[in-house]
């Protein structure tokens, strides 16, 4: 609509929704497959563990890779950092959890190569439990972002 406290603001681009909802499946699937890895060192499965780690690594490195592809064509429509306040949030709000996906995936990629050395046990797991922690919060506050910042202007 027209109206001046509509938003997004009339012209703005619309933003993907069925590849984003389609990707949020992804990450979430993500969580589930950490989820996995966390019960395979806690019954010392060393290879599960790994086996795990490295199908949520991919997943996060999916995600990430659906996000820049959105990014480029937003931006080919017009939705920049500079080309409206919508925009400037968009970006910052997202591209803070896109930082914080790939921060994590670097993190997911040492603690694999780790688990493939065989350092984790079910009594030694340190590193896994933190990963697990950090990914599940990039993988649950992901959500809430969808819904405030994709499908606020339904």
């Amino acid at each position: 609509s027209n109206n001046p406290g509509s938003w997004p603001p009339p012209g703005q681009p619309r933003l993907p929704l069925l590849i984003t909802g389609i990707n949020t499946v992804v990450l979430l699937a993500s969580g589930v497959t950490m989820l996995r890895a966390w019960h395979s060192v806690k019954k010392d499965q060393v290879k599960a563990l790994s086996k795990w780690l490295m199908i949520t690594t991919a997943l996060g490195l999916v995600f990430l890779t659906v996000q820049g592809f959105e990014w480029i064509r937003l931006i080919r429509f017009g939705l920049s950092m500079s080309s409206s306040v919508y925009g400037a949030l968009f970006y910052i709000i997202i591209g803070l959890h896109a930082l914080h996906v790939l921060c994590t995936e670097l993190v997911l990629l040492y603690v694999w190569v780790k688990s493939t050395a065989g350092t984790y046990t079910s009594e030694k797991h340190r590193g896994v439990q933190l990963c697990y922690m950090f990914w599940l919060f990039v993988v649950l506050i992901w959500p809430m972002l969808y819904g405030l910042v994709y499908l606020s202007w339904l």
